[in-house]
């Protein structure tokens, strides 16, 4: 089964809602009905999901997979340009909740650390990993 763009954006979502490695209410899900404002301090992250071109997979019964990458940007209020321990413990919790997860029409693959540094008032690591539809 293929996913379209907005399964796939319900599905990541959906696996989104299930990490209990921080608070509901300190992810931005970049929701257009409801205006997300940062937690004065503490950790907090962004999802996003970033799609490449389609592939086309078979001959008698073409079917388009798409590829992309969930990315969660992390922040930390710090005057640090190296992560906080608690912004690299987040990332690792992340990865391994996304991390070779799979479900009907989406696989996930391997989960990266970016060490983004600072940037104005937030030091910043984002867990990135790699999916396939199909």
């Amino acid at each position: 089964m293929s996913l379209n763009y907005e399964q796939l954006r319900a599905t990541i979502m959906g696996r989104m809602l299930t990490f209990d490695g921080i608070d509901q209410s300190r992810i931005d899900y970049q929701n257009p009905l409801v205006r997300f404002e940062p937690p004065a301090d503490g950790l907090w992250c962004r999802l996003s999901i970033e799609t490449a071109r389609p592939i086309t997979q078979g001959l008698c019964e073409p079917m388009a997979r798409i590829p992309g990458n969930i990315i969660i940007q992390c922040f930390d209020r710090a005057i640090s340009q190296t992560p906080t321990v608690g912004l690299v413990r987040l990332a690792d919790a992340l990865a391994g909740h996304f991390q070779y997860w799979e479900t009907t029409g989406l696989m996930c693959r391997e989960a990266q650390l970016v060490n983004v540094g600072q940037s104005g008032e937030y030091t910043q690591a984002n867990t990135v990993v790699y999916f396939i539809t199909g």
